[in-house]
């Protein structure tokens, strides 16, 4: 799944990056301070974060821990995007909740967050 969402995130395409998601699903994106409960208020978030100039993400390290049809990845990820002609480099980590639903495996609940430099 980590592989699924960093390719499409990459690739800023939002109804693929949307499409991973359950209709249900909550996100805490890493640059918004409002929940994002359903498709239709992530696909506003996704609208507007993969609409950042270059933006490129690229994870560090995750893990995976799987009970039955939940899994749940926590990590690492880096952000690099430009703003006002200088590049932006943010740290954050996350967890993802997945859920087996239909033979697809689809986010239930994202959770992201700048790391503090102390």
């Amino acid at each position: 799944m980590i592989n699924q969402w960093l390719q499409c995130v990459n690739q800023r395409n939002v109804e693929k990056t949307v499409g991973l998601y359950a209709d249900d699903a909550t996100l805490w994106g890493t640059f918004s301070k409002t929940r994002r409960d359903g498709a239709h208020l992530i696909r506003e978030y996704f609208t507007h974060f993969l609409s950042l100039d270059s933006l490129q993400a690229v994870v560090k390290q995750f893990t995976t821990r799987s009970r039955n049809d939940i899994k749940v990845y926590s990590g690492e990820y880096v952000f690099r995007y430009r703003q006002d002609d200088s590049e932006q480099k943010v740290n954050a980590r996350f967890s993802f909740v997945t859920q087996i639903l239909n033979d697809t495996e689809l986010i239930l609940e994202h959770h992201s967050s700048v790391i503090p430099q102390a």
